[in-house]
């Protein structure tokens, strides 16, 4: 696991869109945005103050997966065949991933995950329950790399195990 951080516009999208072609080591690159989360209600009532909606970890876990299937696909490292729906999508996300560790052989899978600090909630809950969520992943694919961008503030709210002792890359301007 590796953590990227730096002040928000310094680079840290840029930067894991375009590390696969840097990579010294043979490794698959998988690109999760946590952006495009729908945090805000949706305005189709005309109610122009829509109160932001703060997501579930359900409904992060189902945007990790829409977001995963077409590059698990296209890599394929994932048949095309449905894959078949859990009562929970944590069980999902593991069956998903242990039908991958059998198509990956001797090969790295590098997952990033843009923008973590959309998940830092008041009570940060949310982050620990979608960290925590991830854990088991690395059981099931042992060759399964995790890469986590955020805002640098957002940084030392995160207590959580898989943070533990992880390498913390910060980004900054270059000194003019």
């Amino acid at each position: 696991t590796l953590v990227i951080c730096g002040t928000p516009l310094i680079g840290k999208t840029s930067l894991v869109k375009h590390v696969g072609a840097l990579q010294s080591f043979q490794a698959f690159n998988l690109l999760v945005s946590l952006s495009e989360l729908n945090l805000v209600a949706a305005e189709a009532d005309g109610d122009a103050a829509a109160q932001p909606e703060t997501p579930t970890i359900n409904s992060v876990l189902q945007s990790v997966i829409d977001q995963l299937l077409p590059q698990l696909r296209l890599l394929d490292l994932l048949s095309p065949a449905p894959v078949e729906p859990a009562t929970q999508t944590v069980s999902m996300l593991r069956h998903i991933f242990a039908r991958v560790n059998q198509r990956l052989g001797s090969q790295r899978l590098v997952l990033y995950f843009d923008d973590l600090h959309r998940l830092c909630t008041d009570d940060m809950a949310l982050a620990a329950g979608f960290l925590t969520s991830l854990i088991p992943l690395l059981d099931e694919c042992p060759q399964l790399y995790l890469v986590f961008t955020l805002n640098q503030d957002k940084l030392s709210r995160i207590q959580h195990p898989l943070f533990e002792n992880v390498p913390v890359f910060n980004l900054g301007s270059l000194p003019t």
